[in-house]
């Protein structure tokens, strides 16, 4: 084991998709010091991480193999569990006992999470521009079962990606004088940062423009959802490309339906619905990144990102159909996606 002089918080170096970064796995002062294992705060991490996946899963709750999107979301939680588990034998085993270190575990955690975004996103773009609106396959067992699949064909990539890259090789490193860890290279995933920056610079372009009226759409809307649940389906926040009369809208007209409410285009009202919903969420990750503050794939990608991008992607999806779908579309078989 080489031994280095460097600061803690090392300048992360880019590689591929990912940043590199530091776990601390011991640390100590001195020569004849007791170390500091930390596996234990490595486990309660996993533990939270998976607590919070069940709790997102629960609020959602989606049918299973509907979507890509759908059996990705639970696979996840299970290789969450996995990680967890490995830790706990880590941890309860000890590092003399253990078939594999903490280091092994979240060194290709972090490299396996940091590979999925750009798949899962793409797969559950295609997914929902041949099935969204598809009667025919919606729900059927040859979709779940082709769900399923590229759920797995996702996971065997990242876990090659993984052992292809990964070095689980621990360093002791001189943070300070006197003051000595050990340390475990992590990786973040660069697709996320692009990921919510992309998504805040759209928020911006589409809804800047419309900035005056945002608040009277957003308390109409607020109103139609008090006054019915049904509403909020059939909103007149909600409606095709296509006007009632058969008239094309044009997005340099104003838009009024018969309520004689004004209305904005489709793809405003989608944006400032998924904005409402997940700006909290978007506004957290971006603070994250531009002050610096690292966090490993294995955090950062998680059922909350899935459920929001899964937001994104309908969104898209249900835009592109609209005149397909129609104004009114039936949305109940998708109210648990």
């Amino acid at each position: 084991m080489q031994t280095i002089q460097m600061p803690l918080k090392s300048p992360a170096t880019h590689h591929n998709n990912s940043s590199t970064m530091w776990a601390i796995i011991e640390h100590w002062e001195g020569k004849d010091s007791c170390r500091v294992d930390n596996t234990q705060k490595y486990l309660f991490i996993m533990l939270f991480k998976v607590g919070l996946d069940t709790l997102v899963l629960t609020l959602f709750r989606r049918n299973l193999y509907t979507f890509f999107m759908n059996v990705f979301s639970y696979s996840l939680v299970l290789v969450d569990l996995a990680l967890f588990l490995a830790i706990t034998m880590v941890w309860f085993l000890g590092p003399g006992q253990s078939p594999v270190s903490v280091c092994f575990v979240l060194a290709h955690g972090s490299d396996m999470y940091a590979a999925l975004p750009l798949p899962v996103l793409i797969l559950g773009l295609l997914n929902y521009l041949f099935e969204l609106g598809n009667r025919t396959c919606h729900g059927s067992l040859h979709s779940g079962l082709r769900n399923v699949f590229l759920t797995l064909v996702v996971w065997a990539m990242a876990c090659l990606w993984s052992f292809h890259s990964t070095n689980i090789d621990m360093i002791e490193i001189e943070y300070e004088v006197g003051k000595h860890a050990q340390v475990c290279k992590m990786q973040d995933s660069t697709s996320m940062s692009f990921f919510f920056a992309g998504i805040s610079m759209a928020i911006c372009f589409v809804l800047l423009p419309f900035c005056s009226r945002l608040p009277m759409w957003l308390r109409e809307a607020n109103r139609l959802s008090v006054q019915d649940s049904s509403a909020t389906l059939k909103s007149d926040l909600y409606f095709s490309k296509t006007l009632f009369n058969g008239q094309r809208s044009d997005e340099k007209h104003t838009l009024v339906v018969e309520t004689g409410q004004e209305v904005p285009p489709l793809y405003v009202s989608l944006m400032l619905c998924f904005t409402v919903t997940w700006m909290p969420f978007i506004v957290i990750s971006l603070l994250c990144t531009v002050m610096g503050f690292a966090v490993p794939s294995y955090i950062t990608v998680n059922t909350l990102w899935v459920e929001c991008a899964n937001s994104l992607l309908m969104g898209i999806v249900f835009w592109l159909k609209s005149d397909n779908l129609g104004p009114y579309m039936d949305l109940s078989d998708y109210a648990n996606l």
